[in-house]
């Protein structure tokens, strides 16, 4: 599992918000309401020297709103039958704000296709959040 936490200077509630909103990610696609069996797309680049073709379908299958989702990731593959990737999320009120912790299960660590493709969903999700939390840093 990749796991990464990050504080942000809000309330649980607008982290949650800000959490679930794709244009933070800077990703093409519709989100929506992150309920229990909701779906969405997203797409960026294929991944060159990989058989992903940068296209991705989630479902969540469990939210508690201001707190918690988990949903799976299906990235999909020209070659061969797509990768579930699990991904997690949970958000602890603390300090006067909210801490995220945001995980990513279900790579083959032992293929440079599965490790690159890890690096860049890390990458997308890390610069998404240093948005998020550049926007509530107060100067």
């Amino acid at each position: 599992m990749v796991f990464t936490e990050r504080y942000l200077p809000c309330s649980r509630a607008n982290a949650w918000k800000a959490l679930t909103d794709y244009s933070w990610f800077e990703l093409e696609g519709k989100s929506g309401p992150f309920t229990k069996g909701s779906t969405f797309s997203s797409r960026h680049l294929p991944i060159l020297g990989s058989r992903y073709i940068g296209q991705y379908d989630s479902e969540i299958i469990s939210a508690a709103a201001d707190n918690s989702y988990t949903s799976i990731i299906t990235v999909h593959s020209r070659s061969r039958s797509p990768l579930y990737v699990h991904n997690s999320a949970k958000i602890i009120e603390r300090d006067g704000g909210s801490l995220l912790q945001l995980g990513f299960a279900g790579y083959d660590m032992s293929t440079r296709e599965d490790r690159l493709l890890m690096r860049i969903m890390c990458g997308i999700r890390n610069s998404g959040l240093d948005r998020i939390a550049a926007h509530f840093t107060v100067d």
